[in-house]
């Protein structure tokens, strides 16, 4: 954990099973120096333990503890989007720990939200956040109400401000509050780029919901990986 913020980690049940360490000095990140440092698998006493972060939510145990059945979460990517939008206001925030959504993790996605409730995704602005959004949407959507809230390309949630994010009861985040901020990249500064981004999305999104009622859960996981890819062909 030398020049890294330690993270607790809690499952579930609210047992700490661990700490990820987050390094301080980005420019120190390499191949060798990942930004993120997961418990690698242990023997204790003759048991091997092996961390699994597909099998919790960062900060899933917390909510749970405060009763659950929420009337709407949301779901990032990062440990960061959650210190953000909490500090903001937004308490009912988890994190995938990555740019992936596994069963298990949409199960507990699902058993925290009201029958009722709504799972808006806030995923980065960039291909990993969109096949993730995808991912979310596969293990959540059967189970619960699901909103996209997209963000601009190369944006993330740490980048919007509280005005920005107070858009977020919207099914998107408003494009009044967003449209003077800067972005990085020509492509993200053109509406009409952004416009066409948008127009795939929604094309792509329409095809999972065609072909939900028809096909099995393994044959969705690929139909939605597939169309995910071709959207950005």
């Amino acid at each position: 954990m030398k020049d890294r913020i330690a993270i607790p980690l809690h499952d579930h049940g609210g047992k700490l099973v661990g700490y990820a360490g987050r390094v301080v000095d980005e420019t120190l990140i390499s191949d060798e120096n990942p930004r993120y440092r997961f418990p690698s698998g242990r023997e204790r006493d003759g048991i091997y333990y092996d961390f699994q972060k597909g099998l919790f939510l960062y900060n899933g145990y917390f909510l749970a503890n405060d009763g659950g059945n929420l009337a709407e979460i949301i779901v990032c990517e990062s440990f960061t989007a959650v210190w953000w939008l909490t500090q903001w206001g937004f308490p009912h925030v988890v994190g995938l720990m990555g740019a992936n959504c596994s069963r298990e993790q949409g199960e507990l996605i699902a058993a925290l939200t009201s029958t009722d409730g709504v799972v808006t995704i806030l995923t980065d602005g960039d291909d990993a956040g969109i096949r993730c959004a995808v991912s979310i949407f596969t293990e959540v959507a059967p189970r619960r109400p699901v909103k996209w809230t997209k963000l601009p390309s190369g944006t993330q949630p740490t980048d919007c401000s509280k005005t920005e994010l107070g858009a977020l009861s919207e099914s998107n985040l408003s494009q009044k509050a967003l449209k003077n901020r800067k972005y990085p990249g020509g492509a993200a500064q053109n509406p009409a780029q952004l416009r066409h981004d948008s127009q795939q999305i929604d094309a792509t999104l329409s095809k999972v919901i065609a072909a939900w009622p028809k096909v099995n859960a393994d044959t969705r996981r690929r139909v939605v990986n597939l169309i995910s890819r071709d959207a950005h062909s």
